[in-house]
């Protein structure tokens, strides 16, 4: 089964961010595009056997269903609903951050 891939704003805007610091704070181009392209490239491989990554099993986000698919540095946060063969990606994160604060932040605002 093939599966949509949804990207949320939010992990849009994670992206976004991710690519500036990258290429503008370390000023380093190449390598920006080389990790996005990575990265991307990753979220679009969830269309096929997205559950295969592990569930990410603090509360409440077990019972969510949230998966955590870590790509070098970096951890994609998505929903898998198998009724409707769809992926959303929630969050892209920088995996040295405390990510239960972030995503506890995310979801209270």
């Amino acid at each position: 089964m093939i599966y949509r891939i949804n990207i949320s704003d939010q992990a849009t805007s994670d992206l976004m961010g991710i690519y500036d610091y990258i290429f503008l704070c370390l000023k380093s181009p190449i390598n920006a595009k080389i990790l996005l392209d990575k990265i991307e490239s990753g979220i679009m491989g969830l269309k096929k056997m997205p559950n295969r990554f592990k569930g990410y099993n603090t509360v409440p986000w077990k019972s969510r269903g949230l998966h955590l698919m870590p790509i070098d540095n970096f951890c994609v946060f998505y929903i898998v609903n198998n009724e409707k063969a769809e992926v959303t990606v929630m969050r892209v994160m920088y995996g040295g951050r405390n990510i239960d604060k972030h995503l506890e932040r995310w979801t209270n605002n």
